[in-house]
């Protein structure tokens, strides 16, 4: 791959003033929405909508993106190998690692994606491995405080904030608790002390130690998905998308063309559907009560969101991955 995603503030110049003043959640996209007979998802009525009462500007603050050139450790093209098992049509990590499935939280009005993204993939990376213990949870408030690379709640871009991961790591959740969620950050504590109503109370940094893991196609991705559960990535979000219930989601231009930012996510496995196609199944970090108890599933060929075209992180040490399989008879 050759672009990697930035998730930043989107500039909202190019936006009116009284757009950015209206409600978030349009019933009249809705209404079309319903109406189309062969959508491959089912619309979130505007009274149960998540955002029935977010204006578009509270919305577009929380995501965003830009593209910049690939920087990172590369995986090469030639890793994978014929002799490695093949991999399966479906996949779904939370039913293989469901010890280390990390809950659906919710960002609120913080455009922290990039951060939850991040700490619960080395989350969920370490504990597979055995780095991590007793169903703990790494902190997104500390990448927020500390990573100084990044924007806190006006973004952060993915390949720094692996960096960070990389280089200073991050503590426990129980440590440093979420708190940005009204779109204020707290300054990174003095003297390496956790919050006063940490449980533990031990400031212990977790990093990624072996390999970020800079995944650029699909058939990366999947590999570090079977191997340590999940991979974090990002996509273009359009205005349809905030009405997503459940199925399978793909972009059309025909039915809500407003690009609303870019938005840090979990690949959390696939499938396929007879009528959709292939799809990724992924973890969102809008809350549990939005889509499919926090998750939704994003068609493969939804090339106008372009998800995972910027390719994915995770962390671990890959073993030489499986090539895709085309023939159904190799299954």
């Amino acid at each position: 791959m050759k672009t990697t995603a930035l998730i930043a503030l989107t500039t909202l110049a190019t936006t009116s003033t009284a757009k950015l003043g209206q409600p978030a959640v349009d019933t009249m996209l809705y209404e079309r929405l319903a109406s189309i007979n062969d959508l491959t998802w089912d619309v979130v009525e505007p009274s149960a909508n998540k955002f029935r009462f977010t204006t578009m500007a509270q919305l577009k603050s929380i995501m965003g993106t830009q593209v910049a050139p690939v920087s990172g450790k590369l995986i090469p093209n030639n890793w994978e190998t014929s002799s490695a098992a093949a991999l399966p049509k479906s996949f779904d990590s939370r039913d293989k690692f469901s010890t280390c499935e990390q809950s659906i939280r919710d960002q609120m009005h913080c455009g922290s994606c990039w951060a939850f993204g991040a700490a619960e993939t080395l989350s969920e990376n370490l504990c597979i491995s055995g780095e991590l213990t007793g169903m703990k949870s790494l902190s997104p408030q500390d990448m927020l405080s500390c990573d100084s690379s990044d924007y806190a709640c006006k973004g952060g871009e993915l390949s720094s904030a692996w960096n960070y991961l990389e280089s200073d790591g991050i503590v426990t959740d129980d440590c440093l608790p979420y708190t940005a969620g009204i779109g204020q950050v707290d300054r990174c504590p003095a003297n390496d002390k956790c919050s006063a109503d940490s449980i533990d109370s031990k400031w212990k940094k977790y990093k990624c130690d072996t390999t970020v893991n800079e995944l650029q196609d699909a058939n990366d991705i999947k590999n570090g998905v079977m191997q340590f559960g999940t991979a974090e990535t990002a996509f273009t979000v359009y205005e349809d998308f905030i009405h997503y219930k459940s199925g399978i989601y793909k972009h059309d231009s025909k039915n809500g063309g407003n690009v609303l930012g870019g938005h840090a996510v979990r690949i959390m496995g696939w499938g396929t559907d007879e009528t959709a196609g292939d799809y990724w199944v992924v973890a969102n970090s809008w809350g549990s009560s939005w889509g499919e108890n926090g998750y939704f599933k994003i068609a493969f060929d939804d090339t106008a969101s372009g998800f995972a075209d910027a390719g994915a992180y995770n962390c671990g040490d890959l073993q030489q991955g499986a090539t895709v399989v085309t023939d159904p008879s190799q299954m």
